[in-house]
Order: structure tokens, then C-alpha cells, then sequence
């Protein structure tokens, strides 16, 4: 056995139809937790929050199961939910006027976690990712997003998004050539 091989997560991990006992959704959690972070936090761009509307899924989830028993495709529904949570959350962050740790340079104080610098790199380059994609369609930017960061297939990222498999294999090529002629003019924002 391979060392590094992880257990399948999200669709991979989940085949049936909507969790009808509490160890199906114990299951449906374990599956679909850390893409739905990820997924999150793609969006977001904290990890916290990320967390926050994961958690919130399942909890919305969980609350209306009997309604959701008709689901048929658990993935593209949990995922959807997400995307949706995501752009209500970043609404109410634009009208909240709150003091941005950020502008504190909070980051700039020595941490004794080895994992911090490395974390903060990440952080910093999911921003410079979601600055990139903020300047294509926010379709292609989306389609990009779900096929290459969130690892989807066409077939699953078109489910999320409504929207015929070849619509998003389009979307991806357009956005990807985009964000090749931005990398080419902006060499040295790119790195």
C-alpha cells in the first residue's frame, strides 16, 4: 500500500443519492468537507470562512434532509449550495465596514508555528490567483475554477452550473487563454 493514497473525497467518495440515516451523512460529510473548504476558500480567500460556510452547508443540509431526499446529484447540489452561500457572504462583507486584519499587517508578527510562513504564502497566492481570475468573465473565471482548482470534471462543473458540458469546456479554454494573454502582458505581476 502506498503511503500517501487518501481515501476518495466528494463525488470519487460519494455515488449514492441523499443521506437517509445519520451514518450516511456522517459519510457525506466525511466525503464532501474538504473540497467544500477548498472550495470555499477559493472564493473567499480565508480559511475561517471557508470553514464557517462548510459548516453551514451541512447544518442547512442536515435541517431540511427530508426535503432533499429527491436530490439526484448530491455533488453538483452540495457544491451549488456552496457557491451560493459564497456570494452571500461576500455581500455581506461589502457592507460590513470592518477593520481588515490585513491593513493591521497582523501577518508581519513572527509566529512560532513552522506552518505559518508557509500558510501565508499560500494565502497570498490564492489572492494573486482570484485577482487574475477577477479580471475575465465571471463565467470563465468560475468554469476555471471548478475544472482546474476544485479538480471537477466538465461533466460535474456543468451540473453546478447549469449548463451544457461543452458550454463549460469553452468557458475553461476561453478563460484560460485570457488568463495566458494577462500573464503575457503582466509579466511582472506574474510570478
Amino acid at each position: 500500500m502506498v503511503l500517501d493514497e487518501r481515501p476518495p473525497t466528494g463525488s470519487a467518495a460519494w455515488t449514492g443519492g441523499w443521506p437517509g440515516t445519520i451514518g450516511e451523512f456522517e459519510r457525506l460529510v466525511d466525503a464532501f468537507q474538504d473540497p467544500l473548504v477548498r472550495f470555499a476558500f477559493r472564493r473567499l480567500g480565508n480559511r475561517a470562512d471557508a470553514e464557517d460556510v462548510a459548516q453551514e452547508i451541512f447544518v442547512r443540509a442536515y435541517a431540511d434532509r427530508r426535503k432533499r431526499q429527491t436530490v439526484a446529484n448530491v455533488s453538483a447540489y452540495l457544491y451549488r449550495m456552496t457557491a451560493n452561500l459564497c456570494v452571500d457572504f461576500l455581500r455581506k462583507r461589502e457592507r460590513r465596514k470592518s477593520f481588515s486584519l490585513d491593513e493591521a499587517h497582523v501577518l508581519d508578527i513572527p509566529s512560532r508555528d513552522p506552518d505559518s510562513a508557509r500558510l501565508a504564502a499560500a494565502a497570498e497566492e490564492v489572492r494573486r490567483i482570484e485577482r487574475l481570475l477577477s479580471c475575465i468573465p465571471p463565467t470563465q473565471a468560475e468554469a476555471v475554477r471548478l475544472c482546474l482548482f476544485d479538480d471537477l470534471t466538465t461533466r460535474e462543473a456543468a451540473e453546478i452550473l447549469n449548463c451544457p458540458e461543452a458550454t463549460v469546456k469553452s468557458r475553461v479554454r476561453y478563460g484560460l487563454e485570457k488568463l495566458r494573454e494577462l500573464a503575457r502582458e503582466n509579466k511582472e505581476d506574474i510570478r
